[in-house]
């Protein structure tokens, strides 16, 4: 019998044929349907027929105060309990059991007869070798099941059905035929129905005591934590599909709910405009100024030796000259038009010295030679008031600048000016009017440059100061403002044999510059000397300087836009036609323009008054 197993393990040898589960009395065979065992369940106490009253007994007692399943599970093989007629015969291991089970009656018996009460037994019970055991795999069907060595879950509202092979409910039961009724199991009653426990080895602890084993759906057992979940396409489509629709709807439905008011703004595009906002708080760099009006010829003849002046208008500028010895004249200037009208003048009797346009409001003025007077030759001061500036005492010790309403008026000294030789009173004045009652006024004497303010009530502002230049020979001055500044231009010769250069110094307004600088003149032109500058400034700060430049016989009119800081701005401009004898330009300001006149030497030795106009814009 070596392959045969060990009796008492309570596993069928492989091979072995599966024998029947037959009933028993008390006992109903249970079918586990989720691994195909089956085991053995007592017909009294949990889950068991209800006995009748007559068939009630006392609890039997038990050997050492333990009942037969606590003292050992008993075990059967198919293999080993096979005898000659097909009868289970008893196992070998049967013997020390202190209970066991009693004879099992034929199918039909066990069917057709009421269960009687097993009482257990203190000693081996008594085995003829006729009656049939059934085959219980307890130990296998304990550990498919899951179960624990307890009493089966109370379940009141299942019956067992009439096969006896499975549990239903109590409803289907009723359909099925009568049952015996169910009712839970007493405590203590365990140990008098004689039932074997139902033990797991592989689990140490109790399921959960309200859990019904028979309740659980037998169509899907439950998946672990965290396993897959298979989702159809279809349903994340749907999903998303209400998700947009809900969002759609509630756009529109927000947009519905509030009626533009009728005071509401309409929007604006402010991000896009804080670009621009900001660039307009950033100010843009100077830009040099641009020819907006070719030169043209003006006047068609000029007096040389009398300076041209230039004074704004409303309309643009107003330019005062001298066409012969005797006859003043004016050019009035248009520059939203850019048409001009030349205007004759009232001839005088002597030779014209100077000419002063009229400025605000006033007329025409002019100097003479015939001119008498303390402070003869001098110099007007052109305005709604206008007054003369000389130098009174002339030939004598203590010469002076002073000031006086007529030509024939007591002068009021300004400053005192050092004595010489040849004394030719305010040579080659220029006077400058930066603002009401206040002029700016240089000019050259013995070889240098001399500058002054004068403020109200025609009073003297601070001292008469030197204007330095190299040290050599000086030309004739000009002064120009920015409304920030003033400046000095002139032209300069260091030594005898070197060639004229453009000097410019600038000041705080109310302070005459002490010191002057070099002018490099920008490449392009003629070169040669450099002689005869003017110079003007806008209001934003620039300047714009205008002077001759080349040699005898051909000498060109020249321009260059200066920042602030006497910095070049941009290329040099040329004023005058390619071809010709051209000099002695002055500049004037109003508004964004800047007029330029110069002179222009005929064959015959006559001149000609020409004219551009430049636009300073932003």
């Amino acid at each position: 019998m070596g392959s045969s197993p060990r009796a008492g393990s309570g596993i069928v040898a492989p091979g072995a044929p599966r024998l029947p589960n037959l009933p028993r009395p008390n006992f109903a065979i249970v079918e586990n349907t989720s691994t195909d065992s089956t085991g053995v369940l007592p017909l009294s106490g949990k889950y068991a027929a209800e006995p009748s009253a007559e068939e009630r007994a006392p609890s039997p007692s038990y050997v050492d105060g333990a009942p037969p399943f606590a003292q050992r599970t008993p075990s059967f093989s198919d293999a080993a309990s096979r005898s000659g007629n097909g009868a289970h015969a008893p196992l070998a291991s049967d013997a020390h059991l202190h209970g066991s089970y009693p004879p099992v009656p034929s199918p039909t018996a066990a069917m057709g007869t009421a269960a009687p009460r097993v009482e257990a037994q203190l000693h081996p019970a008594p085995h003829d070798g006729s009656a049939q055991r059934a085959p219980l795999r307890f130990e296998s069907a304990a550990r498919d099941a899951g179960l624990r060595c307890a009493p089966i879950p109370t379940a009141p509202h299942l019956r067992r059905s009439r096969s006896a092979t499975r549990w239903l409910p109590t409803s289907e039961a009723r359909r099925q035929g009568s049952a015996p009724s169910l009712r839970p199991l007493r405590s203590g009653e365990l140990k008098a129905t004689g039932a074997l426990p139902l033990v797991n080895p592989k689990r140490a602890y109790p399921p959960p005591p309200e859990q019904d084993l028979f309740d659980a759906p037998t169509t899907a057992l439950p998946q672990k934590s965290g396993a897959p979940v298979v989702v159809p396409l279809s349903s994340l489509f749907g999903a998303g599909g209400v998700l947009i629709a809900m969002a759609i709807s509630a756009f529109f439905v927000g947009r519905c709910s509030v009626a533009p008011g009728p005071s509401a703004p309409p929007a604006r595009a402010v991000l896009a405009t804080l670009p621009q906002l900001a660039r307009a708080g950033i100010p843009s760099p100077p830009k040099p100024c641009w020819m907006a009006k070719q030169p043209v010829r003006w006047a068609p003849s000029v007096l040389q030796s009398v300076p041209v002046d230039v004074a704004p208008t409303s309309a643009g500028v107003v330019v005062a000259y001298a066409r012969d010895s005797q006859e003043p004249a004016t050019v009035e200037v248009d520059f939203g038009t850019g048409t001009f009208e030349d205007k004759a003048a009232d001839k005088v009797e002597s030779d014209i010295v100077r000419v002063a346009a009229p400025r605000d409001g006033g007329k025409l003025l002019v100097t003479t030679k015939a001119d008498s007077g303390p402070l003869a030759p001098y110099t007007y001061v052109a305005g709604a008031s206008p007054f003369l500036l000389g130098v009174d005492g002339r030939g004598t010790a203590s010469p002076s600048v002073a000031v006086a309403d007529e030509p024939s008026a007591t002068p009021a000294t300004l400053w005192s000016i050092p004595q010489i030789e040849e004394d030719k009173g305010l040579e080659a004045a220029r006077i400058l009017t930066y603002a009401p009652n206040k002029h700016a006024l240089v000019f050259r004497r013995a070889g240098n440059i001399l500058g002054g303010f004068i403020g109200e009530g025609r009073k003297a502002e601070g001292a008469i100061g030197v204007i330095a230049g190299s040290g050599g020979s000086v030309g004739k001055p000009s002064l120009g403002t920015n409304q920030r500044e003033i400046a000095v231009i002139f032209g300069d010769k260091a030594t005898p044999d070197g060639a004229w250069e453009i000097r410019v110094g600038h000041a705080p307004l109310g302070e005459m510059p002490r010191e002057t600088a070099v002018v490099p003149l920008p490449q392009g032109g003629p070169g040669g000397d450099a002689f005869a500058p003017d110079i003007a400034g806008t209001p934003d700060g620039r300047w714009v300087i205008v002077w001759t430049e080349g040699k005898t016989g051909g000498y060109a009119v020249r321009a260059q836009t200066f920042g602030p800081d006497l910095k070049p701005l941009g290329d040099p401009i040329a004023i005058s036609p390619p071809a010709g004898n051209f000099g002695q330009a002055v500049v004037g300001v109003a508004g964004g323009y800047v007029t330029t006149m110069f002179l222009s030497r005929g064959t015959t030795g006559s001149y000609e008054l020409w004219g551009a106009v430049l636009k300073c814009g932003s």
